[in-house]
């Protein structure tokens, strides 16, 4: 099928669900606003709306003055496809990185391996479920994440995904990361699609004062099952080419 392109909002009136700090106006009356840090839910509710599957390439804004590998701003590809699951959303990804290597003249993803956050623990000689959850992040972020890749790594713990279906195992979510060169290069999963899913896992979250009450009230009228990814690709450009500093290639992305 298809895939309708569509430009959301770059305005939002809530602060966000995850660990971001977004960028700040107040318009004439008062109002607080922030700059988009993701497509991901005007994505979702167009998706519902016409039951279509949905892109948007545009910019996104996050506050990360972590260092020459962040930028406040960056290109991203963020997809919503109903009723198709998360190896057709890595197939996708895997489609997407391969196109462009192979114009940079890269062949290390034309067979990207998949690993399990389990399987990837136990390659580096640790038991993941043994750890307790300081520990599993410390080391994903550390160890497992500076691996060089590419690589898709699947099923981190359930609650580490606040919209992301769960495994059938009862404790992973069907969530999928490509990892390349010490990167996280596009982020894939499967989406909860029942309305009190959705609600319990955002307001869980870290951040469940930044909840978007009127995207919550959308979803109540029903979401198709359906895998999304966000695909970053002015990181997935430099990381090819070896440059630290991601704002040199923003201009060219």
């Amino acid at each position: 099928n298809n895939i309708v392109p569509v430009n959301t909002a770059v305005l939002n009136e809530y602060r966000g669900t995850s660990n971001i700090k977004p960028f700040e106006t107040v318009d004439i009356k008062g109002r607080s606003f922030f700059l988009k840090f993701t497509h991901e839910l005007g994505l979702k509710r167009i998706m519902t709306d016409t039951q279509l599957p949905v892109y948007e390439l545009g910019k996104v804004f996050r506050n990360m003055g972590k260092g020459q590998r962040y930028y406040r701003e960056y290109t991203v590809l963020e997809v919503q496809i109903p009723y198709k699951v998360l190896s057709d959303g890595i197939q996708i990804v895997k489609d997407i990185a391969t196109s462009i290597a192979d114009k940079e003249k890269y062949k290390e993803f034309d067979n990207i391996p998949t690993y399990t956050m389990e399987e990837m623990f136990f390659l580096e000689g640790m038991d993941f479920w043994s750890l307790d959850e300081s520990a599993q992040k410390s080391i994903y972020k550390t160890k497992i994440k500076k691996l060089p890749g590419p690589f898709f790594l699947t099923n981190p713990p359930y609650n580490w995904s606040p919209l992301t279906l769960m495994a059938p195992d009862g404790k992973t979510a069907l969530d999928a990361e490509l990892i390349y060169r010490g990167r996280g290069i596009a982020h894939i999963c499967e989406e909860r699609y029942k309305y009190e899913d959705i609600k319990n896992g955002l307001l869980s979250n870290e951040h469940k004062d930044g909840v978007d009450k009127d995207f919550l009230k959308h979803m109540s009228a029903g979401t198709p099952p359906s895998v999304g990814f966000a695909f970053g690709l002015d990181r997935f450009i430099a990381t090819l080419r070896n440059i630290e500093i991601l704002k040199d290639v923003i201009p060219y992305a």
